[in-house]
Order: C-alpha cells, then structure tokens, then sequence
C-alpha cells in the first residue's frame, strides 16, 4: 500500500519494463485491452468446432476482455465502449448457459456414481435435466454461432490510439 500510495513506481530503476508506468493511462489503456482483445479472437476462432472445454476457455478469455474494457473503458469514447459491450454481454450469457449445462452433466455423474441414492430415481431425474439442456443448446448454438460471428467482425474502438501513438513514436 505504501508503494502505491507513494508512488513508489517513480523511484524504481527505469528498463523496458518499467517504462509503462511513467506513461498515461491513456496511452496504455489501448495496448492493455488490444492483448485481451487478440487472446480472445484467437481462442474462438472456429468457434462451431470447438469442444466444451476449449467454449468455456472462450467465456474464461471474453471475461477476461470484458473486465479490461470495464477497466479501462472511461479513457475512451462511451458510445463506442457501449456498442461493443453490449453484444460481449449476450455471448458471455450464452456461453455462461453452455457452461451450466456442462456442469450439470457433471454433478449428474456424480449422482450417479453415489450408493446413497436409489440409481433409478437418480436416472430419470438426470434424463429430465439433461433432456431439458440439450433442447436448450439446440435451440441456442445456431443463435450463439452468429453472435460469435458478429461479434469477430466488431471494430475495436481503441485500434485508432493504438495507431496514433505508434504514428506519433516514429
């Protein structure tokens, strides 16, 4: 706390890691949110294909992306933050959806492999909700996959800064 409150970043030894610290915010903010950013198109690339476990690494990284733009988002325009937001917030439902299914699948399993309970019983209730999921995701992945679609065209509102402090370097 005290080097924080102190600014005791400013007494350090200046190197190449250090050098970020003593510019803005403003003129970080662009390269902070474009590393989610590439993390995130990276990981839902060929999103149709992916396995449930390689989805949920998705929702880990459009979280991650989503935190960052909440972050940092008062440094830039708020009508551009809005626009991108609003459909990061639809896909992490979606994807948060396909993750309880998962995880329902789970917990059955475990039901199921449990002597504590009558297994029939244990059966037809594990049928109902997974029955139930599966029309859900039925219903769901047509949708989701042109959510990711649209989503992976989206402009990045931060790219012009990122371009213009890179222009202004030279």
């Amino acid at each position: 706390m005290r080097w924080f409150e102190t600014h005791g970043w400013r007494d350090q030894r200046v190197s190449e890691h250090s050098a970020p610290l003593f510019s803005s915010i403003g003129a970080i903010a662009p390269l902070l949110i474009e590393r989610r950013w590439r993390q995130a198109m990276k990981r839902c690339k060929h999103f149709a294909g992916l396995s449930q476990d390689e989805r949920h690494r998705v929702r880990i990284a459009l979280k991650n992306l989503r935190y960052m733009i909440e972050f940092l988002g008062s440094v830039f325009d708020a009508g551009s933050v809005k626009a991108l937001m609003k459909p990061l917030k639809v896909l992490q439902e979606d994807l948060g959806h396909l993750n309880d299914v998962r995880t329902a699948h789970g917990l059955i399993r475990e039901l199921v492999g449990s002597a504590e309970h009558d297994i029939n019983d244990v059966g037809l209730a594990a049928g109902v909700v997974i029955g139930w999921h599966l029309r859900e995701l039925t219903n769901v992945e047509a949708k989701l996959c042109g959510e990711m679609r649209r989503f992976r065209k989206t402009k990045p509102f931060w790219r012009p800064m990122i371009f213009a402090g890179v222009a202004s370097m030279a």
